[in-house]
């Protein structure tokens, strides 16, 4: 696989020119607001831009504090994008301090991820971060109690899209499960059991959860308290996220990374880099924190990304794949299987990259029987010899897919 990547993708790389509109609202969104000598057109493309990444409340803040004077129109949607996201939040806010309570009663301590979380503790304005769900991680063996506190306040798992897995499936292999309430609000709940999703790339890293459970610090939100992640971890939670769970395309993403960054000046960059290591997520970390950089300015030390860097080859194969001109303009989309081989490059050791294959080669008859929805030891057995077989085929489909998505 390596050498076919290397044939197919390692070709000489450009700088990437970013486009203008994201100039513009990079310029706003850290802080450098050039208000003077925009036209209108010019505005209405960066407006445009930040709809589509859910960056628009963010730039409606910042062109308020920067006395910008944007067009009537313009100005009047960005407004609107704000007042419709702190609506919904502050909604999401009522709902997570009854569900905080009633977790509190059954004994169940939760740390507060993402969206709410960086709203809150990083932006400082609940109108300015858009979500689409409340993400709460609570130890593994609190799970059941968790998901009878959801039930009794109406939360269920949604039914299962056709072709994908069920909700127990999700919940026991994938390290997350998510939660709806049909009341037309709209909102999900997601429990997490572990900061990274996927199943087969923990296998690849040594995240020590106890310890990001023992350095997390209380969170103040209103009425509602909750524990929060150190910025250390936080930081890496981030990065992992933007990276394995949505192979480095959301722009979003990374303007929480540069936030972060940059409201917590007393970050610990030595730590970071030996959890970075110690934990195995070097590499998604680096790429992470390089797109930040790249489009938004995001001031990580040299030293770090000199500490964090991957292998050159690594380097040029994803160079070439996230294109940061795409990213901006929500055009870097991987399909399903691609998805896979992009998280696959990400993992740091040759040897883990080793277990990862036998794990999905090989994934245990449990996993066969939950997956495929087959319960008795001769259907069990028929396909756990099958299944390396669709392996080795959705391999190929998702090499494809990348060679046609470059």
């Amino acid at each position: 696989m390596g050498l076919f990547l290397e044939m197919t993708f390692v070709r000489p790389l450009h700088q990437p020119e970013l486009p203008e509109p994201w100039r513009l609202l990079s310029a706003c969104l850290t802080g450098a607001c050039p208000c003077s000598g925009r036209t209108a057109a010019e505005w209405e493309a960066a407006a445009a831009l930040a709809h589509r990444a859910g960056l628009a409340p963010l730039l409606f803040r910042a062109v308020k504090q920067a006395g910008c004077d944007p067009p009537a129109g313009t100005r009047a949607a960005l407004a609107n994008a704000y007042w419709l996201t702190l609506r919904r939040n502050l909604l999401a806010h009522k709902e997570l301090a009854g569900l905080v309570q009633a977790l509190e009663r059954a004994g169940v301590p939760c740390i507060l991820l993402k969206g709410l979380a960086l709203a809150e503790a990083v932006y400082g304005d609940w109108g300015v971060r858009p979500m689409a769900d409340v993400d709460l991680l609570v130890r593994p063996g609190d799970l059941d109690r968790a998901a009878e506190v959801l039930g009794s306040r109406g939360y269920f798992p949604p039914a299962a899209r056709p072709g994908a897995r069920s909700p127990a499936f999700a919940r026991r292999y994938h390290g997350e499960q998510s939660f709806r309430r049909d009341d037309g609000a709209g909102l999900y709940i997601d429990l997490h059991s572990h900061v990274v999703a996927p199943t087969w790339f923990r296998v690849s890293t040594r995240i020590e959860m106890a310890q990001l459970w023992a350095r997390s610090r209380p969170l103040q939100m209103d009425r509602v308290a909750v524990l929060q992640l150190a910025p250390e971890d936080e930081l890496l939670h981030l990065c992992v996220h933007a990276a394995v769970n949505h192979t480095l395309a959301q722009a979003r993403l990374f303007v929480d990374l540069d936030r972060l960054i940059r409201a917590a000046p007393a970050l610990d960059w030595d730590e970071f880099v030996g959890r970075a290591l110690g934990f195995r997520v070097r590499n998604a970390v680096y790429f992470a924190l390089d797109l930040a950089r790249q489009l938004l300015g995001a001031p990580v030390p040299a030293a770090v990304m000199q500490r964090l860097e991957p292998p050159s080859a690594l380097r040029r194969v994803v160079g070439r794949l996230v294109d940061p001109a795409r990213v901006v303009q929500g055009e870097c989309r991987f399909a399903r299987w691609s998805r896979h081989v992009l998280n696959f490059l990400l993992i740091d050791r040759v040897q883990d990259r080793l277990r990862v294959l036998a794990r999905m080669f090989f994934p245990g008859r449990e996993w066969i029987a939950a997956c495929y929805g087959v319960e008795r030891p001769p259907l069990v057995a028929l396909y756990a010899a099958a299944h390396p077989l669709r392996v080795v085929w959705l391999a190929v489909v998702g090499l494809r897919q990348l060679a046609g998505a470059r």
